[in-house]
Parts: C-alpha cells; structure tokens; sequence
C-alpha cells in the first residue's frame, strides 16, 4: 500500500520519464519491467568458475597485459574527472557532467563511492565508478576510451571490482537497456532480476 501510494503521488505531482523501483516493491500495479544483473556474494574463486568460459579468457592478465597496463583502485582526482568528462555518454551539456562529477566527488570522499581504472602510458584508458551499500556494491557509471588498444579491459577492470568485494557483498550491475551492455554484464555469471 505505501509503495502504490508513493507511485500515485510520485505520478500525480511529477512528469516521470524514469522511474525504477526497487525488486522487492510490490505495487499491484502493471508496470513494465526493468532487468538487471546481480552477483550473489561468495568466494571469488566460486564466482569466477560462473563466468562464461569466453570472460574467464578475457580477464587473464597476462605478463605482457600488466607491462603495459596498470590497473588503479580508488583514487577520484583530476585524471579521473577529466576522464569522465570528456568520455561519459548520455549527457551532453557540460554543467550536468560538472554537477555529477561534484556529486562524485562528494561521495567518494564520503567513502560511499570508490573507483577502479586501468591506465596505460597513453593515460586513463577505462575508469569505473562503483557505489558500495551494506549488502551491495553497485556499478554506478562506467567508461571507455572509444578507441581501446586491448578489448580485454573492460572485463579486467569489473573483475577487479568484483575480486575487492564480491567476498562481502553482492554485486549489482544496476541495469541496463542497453543489450549489449545486458549481454557483457551477463557474461560474468550473474543473475538475472527484474523490477518495476
């Protein structure tokens, strides 16, 4: 009942163009459904054994992977921003990229958000931003150069994520409509969950 009256006032005052609740809501209303992917907490070895077999080649760091690239957890300085700036997608103006990046950073330094980048002599090459909860940890925005030179380090840099806490807590892809993106975040062996 609270969850259809918090939809009813939320549609009754607001021009919703996204809204998506949590899977646990029930609203006995008939909405459509939203899917993401969610790792179940657990012994990293076990989770990695559930990756497709095509991740599991994808995630080796090879010798000559880790002479030429260096992978960088949780650090959010200029580098970082820059980064974001000039490579995040689905924003175009650049006074919402500088409120997200200020938001970031807020939550970073509140120990909320925490990152992981791999970089190369070329410079930041992926970057992701992950915000960690109690029972989760969720990727929060992720970002490649356009032009990689290894295709492989997207798949390094969320298994590394994964190998830092998946040992404490889930971790949630957060959703996407994208299907490619659906079918990467798949590709790790995570679970399939919907929500209104």
């Amino acid at each position: 009942q609270l969850n259809r009256a918090f939809y009813q006032y939320l549609v009754g005052h607001f021009v919703v163009m996204h809204y998506a609740f949590n899977p646990h809501n029930t609203l006995n209303i008939n909405l459509p459904k939203g899917c993401s992917y969610i790792i179940p907490s657990g012994n990293y070895e076990k989770v990695k054994k559930n990756y497709h077999s095509g991740r599991r080649r994808n995630i080796r760091t090879t010798e000559t992977f880790l002479n030429t690239f260096q992978i960088l957890d949780n650090r959010f300085g200029e580098e970082d921003k820059c980064f974001l700036i000039k490579y995040m997608k689905g924003i175009k103006k650049r006074k919402q990229k500088n409120q997200y990046i200020a938001l970031a950073e807020q939550l970073f330094r509140a120990g909320i958000l925490t990152t992981v980048a791999i970089s190369s002599e070329n410079g930041l090459q992926s970057l992701g931003c992950f915000y960690d909860g109690s029972r989760s940890s969720y990727l929060g925005i992720f970002v490649n150069r356009p032009e990689l030179p290894d295709r492989n380090i997207p798949s390094v840099l969320i298994d590394r994520k994964i190998q830092l806490c998946i040992e404490k807590v889930n971790f949630d892809f957060a959703g996407s409509r994208v299907k490619n993106v659906a079918d990467f975040n798949s590709r790790f062996g995570a679970e399939a969950y919907y929500y209104p």
